[in-house]
């Protein structure tokens, strides 16, 4: 049997880093804190908050289901796609 031993502090638990309880609900967590963050003070180019968001690890299906999660507003404009919170 596998055993965890602890060599260090660490933020995340010993359930985080074993992968024991599903990584599917705290990715969209995370991409749902991350989309609020990154819009808080107004819309962006959804082209630069996708690369925001692939640099921290956060997946483009992930991201569109946050997005719809937080009822993110998408804008056309001529320079292309904008993104903004309700």
């Amino acid at each position: 049997m596998p055993r965890f031993e602890w060599a260090g502090i660490s933020s995340r638990s010993a359930d985080d880093l074993v992968g024991s309880k599903p990584r599917g609900n705290a990715a969209r967590e995370d991409a749902k804190a991350f989309l609020q963050r990154v819009l808080v003070d107004g819309e962006m180019p959804s082209q630069k908050v996708m690369d925001m968001a692939e640099d921290e690890g956060i997946s483009a299906r992930t991201l569109k289901r946050a997005k719809s999660d937080l009822g993110v507003v998408s804008r056309p404009s001529k320079e292309g796609w904008f993104w903004r919170l309700k």
